[in-house]
């Protein structure tokens, strides 16, 4: 993030499952947060995580109000919100300076915009044989 600009993003590649190995359907995400910003930081993170969900994971696109604070000289971390259209918290992600999955970063910034994330569902193995 820069003064009055910034712009986050993050690739995400996980598997999507029903508990069976022929329901289980990779996937790939990519989101990008354009905001607007008050600081100057820049920085890198990895992340692990899991979630659960009502139904099967299915390809799309979202467009939702974001969140970022960002802080750190070398060792740093970042906490972001997502933002339901009703105001209300959608999610919460974040990254800190432990050994696991370290942020690295220099500076101190806090942004808002949107967060625009495409989601592509690979086809389970029994989509692929027919099965449902």
């Amino acid at each position: 993030m820069l003064p009055f600009v910034g712009i986050s993003g993050s690739i995400n590649a996980g598997v999507s499952t029903d508990r069976t190995l022929g329901g289980a359907a990779p996937y790939v995400q990519i989101q990008v947060n354009p905001m607007v910003s008050a600081g100057v930081y820049g920085g890198l993170s990895g992340s692990a995580g899991g979630s659960h969900s009502n139904g099967q994971i299915t390809s799309g696109f979202s467009n939702s109000g974001y969140v970022e604070i960002d802080g750190g000289f070398g060792p740093s971390g970042g906490i972001n919100f997502s933002l339901n259209d009703d105001g209300t918290i959608g999610g919460v992600g974040g990254s800190g300076p432990i050994r696991i999955f370290p942020g690295l970063g220099y500076g101190a910034a806090i942004g808002a915009g949107r967060s625009l994330t495409g989601t592509f569902v690979f086809p389970s193995l029994n989509d692929l044989l027919g099965k449902k």
